[in-house]
């Protein structure tokens, strides 16, 4: 990879660190997940907008782009959200998210009928392992929901992945365009329900608050991901791939520079076996 390469890779792992962190700081700022969630996909939706096809609703797999923008808008989004306003370790949450990788590969073996070698199964369990350190420690013990939803979120993520595979016909600018258009209605939809009155004071927070969903939905969602396609259009997926394990150790170093949070030896020890895991387990076949 040339060198100017390598550091637009490095940039954009920094970034999709940086979404849990910025997260949880606006989460501190009186938002609640689910209207965290909506108004991140709103700029989305409004950059995006002009890639979406209506012609692609008669293509074959169609139905997946939508499945795809459930899981995101409406599995990974809000859970992952949940998970950090009821943490007091970020840094957990960031590592449990890890567990989408396994997860996406599993699936795919069951529903795609992939091939997964004795290496990767190993690499699997090696993952699972440094997941259960990190469970263990008292600090994240002590919510065991956060726990819960953040397992949902990295399912709803593992599941998106694993999708990818059936909606490479379409193009990604496109698919993201999707699933911010059928998301933010539902969306809507339960902060409506669930959060009536946060939703009719969505707009009286100081303007300091809505920094950090709009930084997630353009930065991380929009910005990072289409450098990160960008990559693609040089590279294959084979050397781009485990550039992703750089993500988490970036977010954990973030976490302690903005929130000031503490780490054990605990997550030391299960951050390393989960990163090593998940690096080898991207890269071999």
């Amino acid at each position: 990879m040339k060198t100017s390469h390598l550091l637009i890779t490095l940039i954009v792992m920094v970034l999709f660190g940086s979404s849990y962190p910025v997260g949880k700081i606006g989460l501190n700022e009186n938002l609640t997940p689910l209207v965290f969630s909506l108004l991140r996909i709103i700029p989305m939706l409004l950059l995006l907008l002009p890639f979406l096809k209506i012609s692609s609703v008669s293509k074959e797999n169609f139905k997946y782009v939508l499945l795809y923008g459930f899981l995101i808008g409406l599995g990974l989004y809000p859970f992952m959200y949940l998970s950090l306003e009821y943490t007091k370790s970020t840094s957990s949450i960031i590592l449990i998210m890890q567990l989408s990788i396994p997860i996406g590969i599993i699936l795919g073996c069951f529903y795609l009928k992939e091939n997964v070698s004795k290496m990767r199964w190993l690499l699997i369990g090696i993952v699972l392992i440094g997941l259960t350190l990190i469970c263990f420690d008292p600090i994240v013990l002590q919510s065991k929901l956060s726990l819960l939803l953040g397992v949902l979120a990295a399912i709803s993520y593992g599941s998106a992945s694993m999708l990818s595979k059936k909606i490479n016909s379409f193009n990604s600018l496109e698919v993201n365009s999707w699933m911010a258009l059928v998301s933010f209605p539902l969306m809507l939809l339960l902060v409506f329900i669930f959060e009536r009155n946060e939703l009719l004071m969505i707009l009286d927070h100081p303007l300091e608050t809505y920094i950090p969903p709009i930084y997630s939905g353009v930065v991380v969602s929009c910005i990072a991901q289409v450098l990160m396609l960008w990559l693609y259009r040089y590279y294959d997926v084979k050397t781009v791939l485990p550039f992703y394990s750089l993500f988490p150790v970036f977010g954990v170093i973030l976490t302690i520079l903005l929130l000031g949070e503490k780490i054990s030896l605990l997550i030391i020890l299960g951050t390393l076996t989960v990163i090593t895991g998940n690096f080898y387990l991207q890269k071999i076949k």
